[in-house]
């Protein structure tokens, strides 16, 4: 993802020059702090090359995936039993989708790592202050990694409150620790982003927000209610598809005509909570976001697969020739998922922008000069590739345009300040229509665009008889777009 080269490019800095920054010159906050620490920590300590990095940043995330797997088999014997515990390991080792945002280069394996160690915490009987302060610890280490995690655990406390046995008392210090130590994580790190960026919010975050406003301002009442809904019902049903597990255990049970869903009310809460956490992440989501990215479903999937080991286990209850029969199909279906799954991406080629960007991003460094500041919206493989300075121009990493953004100023000053000369884009539908950055690129003399012909092709041939546009590198014509190169050539025809 062109996004987990923003993670490689402000822990770089982090490690550098103690700050918090993705271009050097503009303030940042982002990123989630856990993971970002974690990378500068290992540029800190080794001092790797570009490529060298990030081979050590995916094999990270493949310890993590494979820590959390671990950690998942340990809250299935809690749950019931080591056959349990094998089924939620398997599962989730084996959704593609898990390992797809684990090579991502994102958080998501980090925060699935954390978020199973507070899952086995709420599986874990909290009858010490040891155990309570390990659950605290796995609800600070799971907000760090990602701090939309904040809900997961502060929706988990009925489950401290009422799945757990002993006093009421001590249950009820049990879940204030747990809550206060998941906000207490959080407050840290909005702290830090007021005193570093004079803001409250995280800086991802409230562009996100932003373009949620944007979008539904020209919406009436009932067609922002609608497309609320349609943010909601994507995330629960996509919650369920990345969760393949879940999926075929539930087709097998209805085929072999298994009640799965009987038990005391007080083991019930635990099963309850993990089904009603996507709904509930769904909700939070709908109302603040415009759609959701792969690693948003860590924390369904991880539910949802515990769940699914529950379930299963229980199909497995069968006569032994019947539960063979049920193992067997089982494998298959979610084997041939996988398998399935990888092919289709395959097919369809896999990290086709990503490579259009690297081309790209090789062609400034060998074309623009070394001097160059060059503006870009998706900017985290443009920077670290290129050697360029790349001023990251959609806010996300970029608390200087945010501010200009979320005060509906021109973003002119921001781009003037910091001496933007080259503009590149890849396609993205808030970088806006071309023609209103036009006087800014001529006062600048800006000589080169690059990007999606569907972005740049409204831009005339001339423009108040003062330039023309000429297509340099036609480039291949991919699936998503077609890319190119252009050359502004100021001055009369």
């Amino acid at each position: 993802s062109d996004d987990s080269y923003y993670y490689l490019q402000v822990a770089k800095n982090l490690a550098a020059t103690g700050t918090s920054t993705f271009d050097g010159v503009t303030r940042t906050s982002g990123y989630h702090p856990l993971f970002a620490i974690l990378l500068a920590a290992l540029h800190a300590l080794l001092h790797p090359a570009p490529d060298a990095y990030v081979r050590l940043m995916l094999g990270l995330n493949v310890a993590l995936h494979a820590l959390a797997g671990m950690v998942l088999y340990r809250a299935g014997c809690r749950l019931r039993d080591r056959l349990t515990g094998a089924l939620a390991a398997i599962f989730y080792l084996a959704n593609p989708h898990a390992a797809l945002w684990t090579l991502s280069g994102m958080e998501a394996a980090l925060s699935g790592f954390a978020l199973s160690l507070f899952f086995l915490a709420l599986l874990t009987p909290l009858r010490d202050l040891p155990r309570i302060a390990f659950a605290g610890t796995a609800a600070a280490l799971a907000v760090l990694a990602r701090t939309d995690n904040l809900a997961v655990v502060l929706l988990a406390t009925p489950v401290i409150l009422f799945a757990h046995e002993g006093p009421f008392g001590r249950r009820l210090a049990a879940a204030l620790t747990v809550a206060m130590s998941a906000i207490a994580a959080l407050g840290l790190w909005t702290l830090y982003i007021h005193a570093a960026m004079g803001t409250w919010i995280q800086g991802s975050a409230r562009i996100k927000i932003l373009i949620r406003e944007y979008k539904v301002s020209g919406m009436g009442f009932l067609e922002a209610m609608a497309f609320t809904f349609d943010v909601f019902q994507k995330f629960v049903v996509k919650s369920f598809v990345k969760t393949p597990a879940l999926k075929y255990v539930l087709l097998v049970a209805l085929i072999a005509g298994r009640a799965l869903f009987r038990a005391p009310m007080r083991r019930a809460w635990f099963p309850a909570y993990l089904a009603m956490l996507p709904l509930a992440l769904a909700g939070a989501y709908a109302l603040k976001l415009t759609r959701t990215a792969t690693w948003y479903y860590v924390p369904p999937v991880l539910a949802l697969t515990l769940l699914a080991a529950m379930l299963a286990r229980r199909l497995l209850d069968l006569d032994s020739p019947r539960s063979r029969a049920v193992a067997a199909a089982l494998a298959l279906l979610i084997a041939a998922e996988g398998l399935g799954y990888f092919a289709v991406k395959t097919a369809r080629g896999r990290n086709v922008y990503q490579r259009d960007m690297l081309e790209l991003a090789e062609w400034m460094h060998d074309h623009l000069p070394p001097d160059s500041t060059v503006g870009a919206w998706d900017s985290g493989i443009y920077s670290f590739y290129s050697g360029l300075r790349v001023i990251n121009l959609d806010g996300l990493m970029n608390n200087d345009i945010a501010e200009l953004m979320e005060a509906n100023r021109p973003l002119w000053p921001a781009w003037r300040a910091r001496g933007v000369d080259s503009v590149a884009n890849y396609e993205l539908w808030y970088a806006g229509n071309p023609g209103q950055y036009w006087q800014y690129w001529k006062d600048k003399d800006i000589r080169y665009i690059a990007g999606s012909t569907r972005w740049l092709r409204n831009i005339p041939e001339t423009w108040d008889g003062a330039r023309r546009i000429v297509l340099r590198e036609p480039g291949a014509q991919y699936s998503t777009s077609p890319k190119a190169l252009y050359e502004i050539q100021w001055g009369q025809d």
